[in-house]
């Protein structure tokens, strides 16, 4: 059936229920619900799929949301599909291209799983990492619980560990100082929690989108549980994706990570977190991000000192950023744009 909303028609295509293959009953509820956005990935969504068919927790919905791909990525979806029919298996499309942040909210709508996950349609799954994600969160009775990840590179893998947090407040505090992913495919978070927090991801801003609503969940609940174990294979090999899309725009980008940080920072403010170390850390986290938007012209370098003018207190404490930058920010930030440009020339030659 097909639905319309916002100026974009959405087809699902699903079964009323499956057959689990180790139960034989019918399965009214999934258990989990893993939202896959899509765009142009027909090299990779057979690797991804299968590692999401192969799960070994049977009750499972899998939510593949097409952003208008231009690609054979859901043609070769749906012939692989077909070879799982036990499977509950969705694909929700988009008839114009509206963003990641837009594809994870349909995928929210559609979802019906006691939790919910994501995946993106280039990377893959451990078989066994929702079945150990959910029993730690039903045992536990969780909100959030996450995990460490691989960084894949297919030529070489390595383990990135996350920071270990037991409060919102701990995990709020590593995120934005850096120290901990804000992606949402390391995490598998309560439906339920989901909707009563009333929070989304922005439609429109599609960059860094995952720590915008993350950041704003961790702060609203400390049932949060850690598994020190990697799942997730983080794929850096997909030159279509949106972070590499993404290296011949760097105003949009900075923009859309800067609105994201934006709408994090607001949602902390108003429930009276940004003081102290998480208002050290976000000004920190602002300065990388709005780093972004210097160019090589005047207007970029205006941009940059009329935007998060708080985060600048930031310059010379950050650990991020080279001396010599730093020289550079100051300048800027006394609004000293010729000797700005005559300390890069400096630089430049040294």
């Amino acid at each position: 059936y097909g639905k319309k909303f916002a100026g974009i028609r959405i087809e699902i295509y699903a079964q009323p229920y499956v057959i689990s293959k180790a139960r034989r009953k019918p399965i009214m509820r999934p258990k989990v619900s893993v939202i896959i956005p899509l765009y142009n990935v027909q090299d990779f969504i057979v690797r991804c799929a299968e590692s999401l068919f192969k799960q070994t927790l049977d009750e499972t919905e899998f939510i593949f949301v097409d952003d208008a791909s231009t690609d054979k990525t859901i043609e070769i979806l749906k012939q692989y599909a077909a070879k799982h029919p036990i499977r509950n298996i969705k694909i929700i499309r988009h008839q114009i291209n509206s963003g990641s942040a837009t594809a994870r909210n349909s995928g929210l709508d559609a979802a019906r799983g006691e939790y919910i996950t994501f995946a993106d349609g280039d990377d893959w799954l451990e078989p066994n990492a929702l079945q150990e994600l959910y029993d730690k969160a039903i045992a536990d009775d969780l909100d959030i619980v996450y995990c460490n990840y691989y960084e894949d590179r297919g030529q070489s893998v390595k383990l990135i560990e996350q920071y270990r947090g037991t409060t919102g407040k701990e995990c709020v505090l590593a995120m934005t100082g850096m120290r901990m992913h804000g992606s949402s495919w390391n995490k598998l978070i309560k439906r339920e929690f989901i909707l009563n927090s009333g929070q989304r991801y922005i439609d429109g801003l599609d960059l860094y989108e995952d720590v915008g609503l993350n950041v704003r969940l961790f702060a609203l609940t400390n049932r949060i549980g850690f598994i020190n174990k990697a799942y997730y294979h983080y794929m850096q090999t997909n030159p279509n994706s949106i972070i590499s899309t993404m290296k011949g725009k760097q105003r949009k980008r900075a923009m859309e990570r800067i609105g994201n940080i934006t709408v994090a920072c607001d949602f902390l403010k108003a429930i009276g977190w940004m003081q102290g170390d998480i208002e050290r850390a976000a000004n920190e986290w602002k300065l990388i991000a709005k780093n972004e938007l210097i160019e090589n012209n005047k207007v970029s370098l205006l941009r940059w000192i009329l935007t998060f003018p708080e985060a600048d207190c930031a310059i010379w404490k950050s650990k991020q950023i080279t001396f010599n930058l730093k020289l550079l920010l100051y300048h800027l930030h006394n609004k000293q744009i010729c000797l700005y440009r005559a300390q890069k020339r400096l630089i430049g030659w040294l």
